[in-house]
């Protein structure tokens, strides 16, 4: 069977375009560190990297959901740490003031001391979070809830929930339901206390003032057993969510990245085999009808 020149020139040039398109390809995973850049290159690595990556979105929007939660359990647990030591020191002082023994310049010397407990009570009624939002206002989050107008505190907030999705289709109420009712009841029962230290009243401190102090006590208890429990399932489902999406993003680079040492020696293979499919086609262009007919 005769070969023609017209055979040979383009059995040499394809070879030439395998090669030289072996080596761009070698030189573009070099170049970009991927395996693939099109879809159709890859069909099967495509489908599961664009699979994985939804999910690695979606994880990643769960786990921004789930750090403002934790910003606002973090501040209310915080918040009513502080404020159960404050109602504590308020309670001992009601037990004190009780104490008939005490003169009355030691009573206003408590009283004094519920003045600034309730200053501070109003401080942190008014904690604002990472955001700057306040923590305690409801979706009323850019307003100042609460205004200390003597002998009242007023609260400007909502009690509208925040409400945040920690799972798929699962959602968290991360603010606390009825703090201006609550927050508000605590300033009153203070106050009640300074007034009642103030005039004197023993009896009433024995029986009224103590008992509505408690009472506070065990509703602080309450919010603060409520939300240490709310941001330990927070926690847990962060530290899922950061696996979930590390695992996520090893297993899309493991598809779609290159091992560049080895993406290197593949260049230089197929630089080197381009090369040599030159050097071939070169030589055989030049030969004579007379180099055939030896």
């Amino acid at each position: 069977m005769r070969v023609s020149t017209q055979q040979q020139f383009d059995f040499y040039m394809s070879q030439i375009e395998a090669a030289h398109s072996r080596y761009l390809d070698a030189q573009r995973q070099v170049i970009t560190g991927k395996k693939f850049e099109l879809a159709s290159e890859d069909p099967g690595h495509a489908h599961f990297v664009i699979s994985a990556n939804t999910i690695k979105a979606r994880t990643e929007q769960l786990d921004r959901n789930l750090r403002g939660a934790k910003d606002y359990l973090s501040n209310t647990e915080a918040s009513f740490d502080e404020m159960n030591s404050m109602v504590s020191h308020a309670y001992t002082l009601a037990v004190n003031g009780a104490n008939s023994t005490n003169d009355q310049a030691a009573r206003d010397a408590m009283a004094s001391e519920i003045s600034e407990t309730q200053r501070r009570l109003v401080f942190l009624a008014n904690t604002t979070g990472a955001s700057g939002q306040y923590v305690f206002a409801g979706q009323k989050s850019d307003v100042k809830p609460f205004v200390e107008t003597p002998p009242t505190l007023t609260f400007n907030g909502d009690d509208n929930p925040i409400n945040v999705e920690v799972r798929p289709n699962e959602t968290m109420r991360v603010n606390l339901q009825g703090a201006g009712t609550m927050i508000s009841t605590v300033y009153a029962t203070l106050e009640t206390l300074k007034n009642d230290l103030l005039s004197g009243d023993v009896s009433k401190i024995s029986t009224q003032d103590i008992k509505a102090v408690q009472d506070q006590l065990a509703q602080i208890n309450a919010v603060q057993g409520d939300t240490g429990t709310k941001l330990q399932t927070v926690t847990a489902l962060s530290d899922q969510n950061l696996k979930r999406i590390d695992d996520l993003t090893k297993q899309v680079s493991d598809a779609q990245d290159v091992d560049l040492t080895q993406a290197v020696i593949n260049m230089q293979s197929a630089q080197t085999a381009y090369q040599a499919a030159l050097q071939v086609t070169s030589r055989g262009q030049s030969l004579s009808l007379m180099d055939f007919l030896r």
